[in-house]
C-alpha cells in the first residue's frame, strides 16, 4: 500500500519529477496537494479512515490517468483542455485544503470531473468499480469523485508545463499546424546523364561545410506535441502498482464508452 511518508520524502526537482530515477505522477500530486494534508483532509471530510481513504483514491487514479491522455489524444482535444486549465483558477483546490468541500463550488468539480473523465457515463461506471475494488459504498465514492478530480486538476494547472499555461489557444493550433511537414513531393524519374552533371558541377565548386547555426536550425523540432500524453509526460500517469482485474475493469470502462461513440458517429 502506497502511503504518505512514502510520496512526501521524493526531493522535487524542476522538470516534473520526484527524484532521480523516479517519476513526478498523478499519486505524488495528490499527496504533495494542500500543503501534504489533502489525503488527511479527505479521510475527515467523508468519516473514512486514513487506510480507507488511500485505497478509495488510489483506485481512482487509473481513471483519470486513462480519462487524461483519451480526453487530450489530439491537437483540438488539448488545446481545449490547456485553455480549461488556465481559465478556471483551479490551483485553489491544489493549495487550499477546504476549497474542495465547498457546496457552493460543486458544480464547478462537476465540470471538472467531466474534462478528467469525460461522460457522466463513464464517472457513474467507475464510481461503481471503485466500490467493488474497496467495498467503500457507492454512494460515498461518487461524493469523494469530484472532490479527487479538482484537487488533481488544480495539481496539473500548478505542475503544467510553464509554456503550455503560457501559449494562447489560437497560437497553439497555428503553431501545430505549422510545425507538422508537408508531405514530401514525388520523385522525379532519375536520369543518369543529369545526376552525373550535378556531381561534376558540385565537385568543381566544393562543398562548403554548413556553419553551426544552420546545424542548429537543422535539429531544433519546432512540432508542438500533439497529445496530453506527450506534453505533461508522466504527470498523466497514475504512477502506483495496480491490480490486473481492476485495471482491466477500468480500461474496458472506457472502451465501451469509446464503442458508444463510434457508433453514435456512424449513426450520424
Amino acid at each position: 500500500m502506497w502511503n504518505r511518508a512514502n510520496a512526501r520524502w521524493r526531493p522535487r526537482v524542476p522538470g516534473g519529477e520526484a527524484g532521480p530515477g523516479m517519476s513526478y505522477s498523478l499519486i505524488n500530486l495528490f499527496y504533495d496537494a494542500q500543503n501534504g494534508d489533502a489525503m488527511e483532509n479527505i479521510a475527515r471530510q467523508y468519516g473514512l479512515s486514513m487506510d480507507n481513504a488511500e485505497r478509495v483514491v488510489e483506485a481512482m487514479l487509473p481513471a483519470f490517468s486513462l480519462g487524461l491522455k483519451r480526453n487530450t489524444a489530439n491537437p483540438l482535444a488539448l488545446a481545449g483542455f490547456l485553455q480549461a486549465l488556465r481559465t478556471g483558477r483551479h490551483q485553489r483546490y491544489y493549495l487550499d485544503p477546504m476549497a474542495a468541500f465547498t457546496p457552493t463550488r460543486r458544480h464547478e468539480e462537476d465540470v471538472i470531473l467531466g474534462h478528467l473523465l469525460g461522460s457522466k457515463e463513464i464517472s457513474r461506471a467507475v464510481s461503481d468499480q471503485v466500490e467493488q475494488a474497496t467495498g467503500i459504498a457507492t454512494n460515498v465514492v461518487r461524493e469523494m469523485l469530484p472532490a479527487v478530480a479538482a484537487i488533481l486538476m488544480g495539481g496539473l494547472a500548478h505542475e503544467a508545463p510553464k509554456q503550455a499555461m503560457a501559449m494562447p489557444l489560437e497560437d497553439f493550433l497555428e503553431g501545430f499546424a505549422r510545425g507538422r511537414p508537408e508531405p514530401p513531393p514525388p520523385e522525379p524519374e532519375f536520369n543518369v546523364l543529369d545526376a552525373l552533371g550535378d556531381f561534376l558541377e558540385g565537385f568543381g565548386r566544393g562543398r562548403e561545410a554548413p556553419s553551426e547555426e544552420e546545424v542548429a536550425a537543422e535539429d531544433v523540432d519546432e512540432t508542438p506535441p500533439a497529445t496530453g500524453e506527450e506534453m505533461f509526460g508522466s504527470l498523466f500517469d497514475a504512477g502506483l502498482d495496480i491490480q490486473r482485474a481492476h485495471m482491466r475493469a477500468i480500461r474496458a470502462i472506457f472502451a465501451t464508452a469509446d464503442e458508444a461513440e463510434d457508433e453514435e458517429e456512424e449513426e450520424e
